[in-house]
Order: C-alpha cells, then structure tokens, then sequence
C-alpha cells in the first residue's frame, strides 16, 4: 500500500503501553532531533524545551523523545508529535549567522571598488573582480583552488559555467560582507535555489544556513518536495528546513499529491525509502503510551 491509499479519515488506534528501552548511544547520536530546541503549546501558552533522551518501543520499535522545557519539567513525545505538534526552532551545531558589523561596512566597500583585485571570475560572458585571499578564507573550494597549482592560481583567471551571474555575484557579496542588500532576493523561490546551489558548490556553510533558513518562508504545496528533496541532499545544514518540509506535506497532503514534484518524490527510490517511514508514522500514529503531563 502506497501513501496515497491510505483513507482521507484515520482511525485513531487505542492506546496500548509497551515496554520501552534507551536508544543505543550511537543511534541517539546520528538522530538530528537529539539536543535540538523546539516550541510546543500547551493550552494557548507557548513553551521551549529541548529534546535531552531518546527511548524506543521494545516490540513496536517506535520513538518516544525526552524533552525538558526551560522550567525543568520533563514530558515525553512521541515521534509524530514531535512532527506534527512542534515547531524545530534550532538542531544541535546549527551555527548562529550574524552580520560582521562595522567590519562588514569595510569590506562592502573593498567588494564594490575592486580595489587591489587580483582574480576574475569569468560567468559566461560577464566578470567578477574579487581578491584571492578573500575568498578563500570563507570558501575551501577557493581556497584549496588558490593554494595549489591549478590553472586558475597560475592564470588569476576562474571561468564559472553552471551557475547564473546573479548568483555568483550574490555569493561574493555575502562572502565579502555576511550579507545581501537586495531583500527582494529572498521573496524570489528560484533565486534562493540558485544562490543556494553556488553555495554548495564552494562550500560557503553561512550563505547555505542563509538560504535554507528563507527557503521556509518561500514554501508552497506546489514546491515543497522540491525542497524537501534539496534539503536531503544538504543533510547537516538543512535538517530544519527539511523537518519545515515534512510537517508542511503531513498538513497539506492531499494537495502536495496532486503535484509533479509528489510523483518525482515516488520514483525517487532512495529518498522514498528515507521519506516514505516518516510520513505514515506522521500519517498513521502508533499505538501510544500514556504521556505524563505539564502541571
């Protein structure tokens, strides 16, 4: 049976207890959600917590997750609570992106001017001037481009095909100054993909976590698997966005199915043997144990 068979209304299974156990050290530890922070509301009143165990049915093999709120108290949620009922505000080693202040002002100013530039960036028909030591202190792509004896550090030249002018010339401004001074960028869904992309490529982490974190206000049931997709390939940097995607396919599905990114989704074997669990356990809950509740 495929997600797309289940009935539009789904029975809610009688709670039944069940023998639970820790999670082995090193599973606990490849789980994104483990030292995360999420917001949960309870009765109208929203409260933060982060999630400090993990526990597993016995026989079911179901998640049960330990959260501690910021008073102290302790409840336990199960996994489809978690997705459904939560919203992921941070996952543990997601780094703060902060601009760089009046240091940023400085370094605008050199971006702009090109001044003392010593390599050019060649996109299709158009240039970049740029400095070496620069990029390579934000990109190991640059850096290990530069510190080596490839043409590009012999000729100062670096001709750049796969990627848009935009984007490239975006990259560079927020490598140079941790910031975009079009704000129009991020209300544009193919715009982000595309900077998102040349991030990828050079590896620039802080315009990755940028991106994906405006991906979310850009989400739509018409896109959304594209990006879930998108963020399954980022994995470390985008485990919010892709938790973001999730949630947002559970509350819409009927919708999300009807578009060509849902059938692209169900022919992708490898990312629907990774999807496919979390949706029906999102979909079709467990058999649950009895919560302890907030006071």
């Amino acid at each position: 049976m495929s997600i797309s068979d289940l009935p539009d209304e789904l029975v809610e299974l009688p709670e039944v207890p069940e023998e639970l156990e820790e999670l082995p050290e090193d599973q606990m530890k490849q789980d994104p959600f483990l030292g995360a922070t999420i917001e949960r509301t309870v009765d109208g009143t929203v409260f933060r917590a982060v999630i400090k165990q993990i526990q597993r049915g016995k026989n079911s093999g179901h998640l049960l997750y330990r959260i501690q709120y910021t008073d102290g108290d302790l409840q336990d949620v199960s996994e489809r609570e978690l997705l459904v009922d939560s919203k992921l505000i941070k996952v543990l080693g997601d780094p703060d992106v902060q601009p760089d202040g009046n240091l940023a002002a400085d370094f605008r100013q050199l971006w702009m001017s090109g001044q003392l530039s010593d390599v050019s960036l060649q996109v299709h028909t158009e240039e970049i001037r740029a400095h070496r030591l620069i990029l390579g202190a934000r990109s190991p792509v640059f850096k290990q481009m530069f510190a080596t004896s490839m043409a590009e550090n012999a000729t100062g030249i670096v001709h750049i095909e796969e990627m848009s002018y935009a984007a490239m010339h975006r990259l560079c401004e927020f490598i140079y100054t941790g910031t975009i001074e079009d704000k129009q960028l991020w209300r544009d869904s193919n715009a982000i993909y595309e900077l998102l992309h040349a991030a990828l490529k050079y590896e620039v982490v802080s315009v990755m976590c940028a991106c994906v974190s405006k991906a979310e206000e850009q989400i739509t049931v018409t896109n959304v698997v594209d990006w879930f997709i998108v963020a399954s390939r980022i994995q470390a940097h985008a485990q919010k966005l892709k938790f973001f995607c999730i949630q947002f396919i559970l509350q819409n599905m009927a919708e999300v199915q009807c578009t060509s990114g849902w059938s692209d989704l169900m022919q992708n074997k490898a990312l629907l043997s990774e999807a496919a669990p979390i949706l029906f356990r999102g979909l079709c809950p467990p058999a649950k144990r009895t919560l302890d509740q907030r006071s």
